[in-house]
């Protein structure tokens, strides 16, 4: 399988960019720390992926990622939609996969047209109470179709300390709400269908216990990202979506990190521009652009990594780092004798030159496609960058 390509030419500039020469002066000092990564990876999160699959081939039922996967499986055939609620900082790795991957009007197909996955849908990041109304309007109208799988609907409840405010009101709320729409069965479905993502104590953990959930899913630590833990692994299994090749993604991932020569070393390049433009170009703001709306919620999460990890400053100017998609999953469309891929090319191509012209510099990170393979990839490389990128600023 095909790994992430990072391209720097945009940004390699003696009038407003760096040298292949100063990128290349960075080999000894990002290689040391490279090697020393593990030491101040305060979270454990490098070695979780490759953790979790080994957990999972060893014991399928007991892992943490076979207790996922028996709770998506078993449920599926049961329930039509499911609200995932909890911060936006929480919730936005699993929003993510869910508009990376499925298909852009997936809400809005018929039951049948979805494989029997459940619609997603995200609330209780804030004190907000049209959407909190609005969205248990919808939940509460059921689906598109006169199934009893159609009338019933469950909460993904996720806090990692258990006593977010707003997403405790929230799940009160919804947990009421749907409580009342199962009349008779609430006392066989309500624990099955509310299945909690939180800390071991908190006021979340003690509603569950309480209810009587069976199934609760905790970590007593904070986790760098949330995405490839089971905030983000959780919805994404009950998406359908494929969590081993998430997973093997991550791995690959550190793999290539570890083991990849500086020159072609994807995460070691990306951290050398990053440096270099800090260090000899007023630290320019660096804005991540897909190319492609599927990716916006990535990119949210992309912003939030780094906002968490305390890489906003001081900055002047800024830098555009493009993520690129070699290949599309529908076939191309055509437009006359033109496609539009082909035109979205074409119109890339513009941008670059403008942005040249304009003395601002650019990079570009290729995903060979859209699948969880790559955005495992891409995560993990986005964390392994974000602490280095930290580490340097506390060396600098």
């Amino acid at each position: 399988m095909s790994l992430l390509r990072f391209d720097a030419t945009g940004s390699i500039s003696a009038e407003f960019g760096i040298t292949q020469s100063q990128i290349d002066s960075l080999s000894g000092p990002l290689i040391e720390l490279r090697d020393q990564f593990e030491q101040f990876d305060e979270t454990n999160f490098f070695r979780r992926p490759e953790n979790q699959h080994a957990a999972y081939l060893a014991d399928r039922e007991a892992s943490e990622l076979g207790k996922i996967f028996t709770v998506a499986n078993g449920l599926h055939d049961h329930f039509d939609a499911v609200v995932v609620l909890g911060s936006d900082e929480v919730t936005i790795g699993a929003r993510a996969m869910r508009d990376a991957c499925c298909d852009p009007y997936h809400n809005e197909l018929t039951r049948a047209a979805r494989g029997s996955k459940p619609r997603m849908y995200f609330g209780g990041d804030r004190f907000d109470n049209d959407a909190t109304a609005s969205l248990i309007h919808r939940m509460t109208e059921g689906g598109y179709g006169d199934s009893l799988a159609e009338t019933r609907w469950a909460i993904i409840a996720m806090d990692p300390s258990g006593n977010n405010p707003a997403t405790t009101v929230a799940f009160e709320r919804f947990r009421m709400a749907l409580k009342d729409s199962l009349g008779a069965d609430v006392r066989n479905w309500l624990p099955r269908l509310v299945i909690p993502v939180t800390a071991a104590e908190g006021e979340l953990a003690r509603q569950a216990d309480e209810m009587g959930c069976e199934v609760v899913f905790t970590d007593p630590q904070e986790v760098f990202g949330h995405v490839l833990s089971p905030f983000g692994l959780l919805p994404a299994a009950m998406l359908g979506l494929d969590c081993i090749k998430l997973l093997e993604g991550a791995v690959a991932m550190n793999e290539h990190f570890n083991s990849a020569d500086y020159a072609e070393n994807v995460v070691l390049q990306s951290i050398a521009v990053g440096e270099l433009m800090a260090q000899h170009r007023g630290n320019p703001v660096r804005v991540l652009q897909p190319c492609t709306r599927t990716l916006a919620s990535a990119q949210r999460w992309h912003d939030q990594l780094r906002k968490t990890n305390h890489l906003d400053g001081q900055h002047h100017g800024k830098m555009i780092n493009h993520i690129a998609v070699d290949h599309d999953r529908h076939d191309p469309v055509a437009v006359g004798n033109q496609t539009i891929p082909g035109l979205a090319e074409s119109a890339q191509h513009v941008t670059n030159v403008r942005l040249a012209a304009q003395q601002c510099p650019t990079t570009t990170t290729h995903f060979p496609t859209i699948d969880t393979y790559v955005l495992g990839q891409w995560f993990q490389m986005s964390m392994i960058a974000a602490v280095l990128d930290a580490k340097l600023k506390t060396l600098s």
